[in-house]
């Protein structure tokens, strides 16, 4: 039996790469189509963004490479030569190009790079859009496609062909002794191209542009509560508002003003409970638990709290969600059951307290339907999804707690 050569070791490698990105393509589509009502709310999950990044990189990226690569074949038509994909997949293209002898150096780079210039030039004929207010998914979606784009194209394609380990323009500039002279002016614009990317999408007014767009919610919240500390008599350096202020930057999807408050209120007020609470919070929001779980039971057990028994039942329950996110159902289990022993009338404890005892499987039918809770939620509340307190309401607390 003959061994298998390279070549066919490659061709099952890439088949199986194929086979892989299609089923994860077909997979995501469906969950698309699932979640369609979810992603057309005024108010964006965190699932709902992460699947948003599936949509980009399993359905936009093959696609913009299909573009990338039939424009290449068209533009080499149409300038008198003739291209033909050597190998071709959801996630690479290889092209060979004939005809090309009498072409001029300016004539090959243009034919080489043409899939990526019409896949720039119609990113930036889609940048208008924004104007129009679309739905934030839309919004989100086309943000996340051409930033991952560009960023692919200016930094991934040009570091893997130097690798030796992609397909495209970049690998056949390095291996044209031709062209190779002119790979380093090429390097050059590109570089300045990925600089002057970086440079707009990091100032402040772009990234306040696009949270408006693709979080207009939490960015409505964040400019009433900055408007509200501008036109009265609150200072903004108070921790109250400094922790307001952390809290909504980081739901306008602004982490670095929301980092830059959250330093500054460690530096200013590290051991007041506002700033335990915020780092709890949003290490809750970022799935953090086992701190947040911490931080929540260090002011739970406060000599501040001794006589907020409703503020102490709701910490608690918070402890107690953050253990179950864990998967330590025993553990939250307990934190409820010292929750409810401040305040019975704790409804987040009473929900907890129904999962752990089903997660532990000592929830009978009869007790399932003795304490079932029917409720509705705010679909304005899907912020604070994956945080299991209200923010405004504990901040309030502790204002009547801490005097500044």
């Amino acid at each position: 039996m003959a061994s298998m050569s390279v070549q066919d070791l490659t061709n099952y490698l890439l088949f199986a790469v194929n086979f892989v990105a299609s089923w994860l393509a077909v997979s995501t589509l469906w969950k698309v189509i699932g979640s369609r009502h979810s992603l057309c709310s005024e108010s964006l999950s965190q699932d709902n963004r992460r699947l948003l990044w599936r949509v980009v990189f399993f359905l936009i990226f093959p696609l913009a490479n299909a573009l990338k690569a039939f424009a290449t074949q068209s533009i080499v038509r149409a300038m008198g030569g003739e291209a033909s994909f050597s190998s071709w997949g959801l996630y690479y293209y290889l092209i060979d190009i004939q005809g090309a002898q009498n072409w001029s150096t300016g004539q090959s780079l243009f034919a080489l790079l043409s899939g990526e210039i019409v896949l720039f030039a119609f990113l930036l004929a889609l940048l208008p859009v924004f104007l129009l207010r679309p739905n934030p998914w839309f919004s989100t979606l086309l943000g996340y496609a051409t930033a991952f784009l560009f960023a692919y194209s200016l930094i991934c394609v040009p570091v893997l062909s130097a690798l030796g380990v992609t397909f495209g323009p970049w690998s056949e500039l390095a291996s044209d002794m031709h062209l190779k002279s002119k790979t380093a002016i090429l390097l050059g614009l590109n570089a300045s191209m990925l600089f002057l990317l970086l440079a707009i999408s990091n100032t402040r007014a772009v990234r306040g542009w696009f949270s408006k767009l693709s979080r207009p919610v939490a960015n409505e919240r964040l400019q009433e509560v900055v408007l509200s500390i501008e036109s009265s008599k609150i200072s903004a350096d108070s921790p109250n508002s400094i922790c307001r202020l952390a809290h909504l930057y980081h739901l306008a999807g602004l982490t670095r003003e929301s980092k830059e408050h959250l330093k500054k209120l460690n530096s200013k007020y590290g051991t007041s409970l506002y700033t335990a609470f915020l780092n709890a919070t949003l290490a809750y929001h970022l799935k953090k638990f086992d701190y947040a779980r911490k931080e929540f039971l260090n002011i739970a057990n406060s000599p501040d709290l001794v006589s907020e028994n409703k503020l102490k039942a709701d910490l608690l329950a918070a402890a107690s969600c953050a253990s179950f996110a864990q998967g330590k159902a025993r553990s939250a289990f307990r934190l409820c059951l010292k929750a409810l022993q401040e305040d019975r009338t704790c409804l987040l404890a009473q929900l907890i307290k129904v999962d752990t005892l089903l997660a532990t499987g000592k929830f009978s039918r009869l007790e399932m339907e003795n304490h079932s809770l029917l409720y509705e939620v705010d679909p304005k509340k899907a912020l604070d999804e994956i945080v299991p307190l209200d923010f405004n309401k504990t901040i309030d607390a502790i204002a009547r707690i801490e005097k500044y």
